[in-house]
């Protein structure tokens, strides 16, 4: 529960850390990260050596979450004092069609949960525990490797991109051999 509800205060927070991204300030948005992030840490240890389990490491991840959250808030509207947010600026037709256009990744993205879940839970079901951790590691190793790949890829294709659009053939090979 408080898993999700952090998942959910995070997602209601990434509006203002795109005004923040897009205001390229960098300092802020990476400094609040780490900041949460070690105040998460910091807490986390704290209950763990006085006896705490896994229910007070949610919730402090579910608190320490929502301050954050809250402070992102707030650094977007110093960073971007002409930010305002209004449901009479928002264009429905628009939404919509970025809703209908993100349900189709969704999709995607679901079924390949459903089907990595499927076959974890028919593993445990008729293998156990053991074998499901000897197939889930290297299963794990190679998300990783895509994540890796997909990073590269949000950097390189508009490098690419805009050498070839100014025609900078040598750079570009320069770039393919670095």
């Amino acid at each position: 529960l408080f898993l999700g509800l952090s998942l959910a205060a995070q997602q209601a927070g990434d509006t203002f850390a795109g005004v923040t991204k897009g205001c390229h300030r960098w300092d802020l948005h990476n400094g609040l990260n780490a900041g949460t992030y070690a105040v998460t840490v910091a807490v986390m240890l704290v209950a763990l050596s006085s006896g705490g389990g896994l229910l007070q490491i949610a919730l402090i991840h579910f608190a320490v979450g929502v301050v954050g959250e809250v402070f992102r808030i707030r650094v977007a509207y110093v960073v971007c004092p002409e930010l305002s947010l209004s449901g009479k600026q928002v264009f429905w037709s628009e939404a919509w069609g970025m809703l209908r256009f993100g349900g189709k990744t969704l999709l995607m993205v679901l079924s390949n949960l459903l089907l990595h879940q499927t076959v974890n839970v028919l593993i445990v079901a008729h293998l156990g525990t053991t074998a499901l951790a000897v197939y889930a590691r290297p299963m794990a190793l190679l998300r990783h490797v895509a994540t890796l790949v997909g990073k590269y890829g949000y950097v390189l294709t508009p490098t690419v991109s805009s050498l070839e659009a100014t025609g900078k053939r040598a750079e570009l090979k320069a770039l393919f051999l670095e």
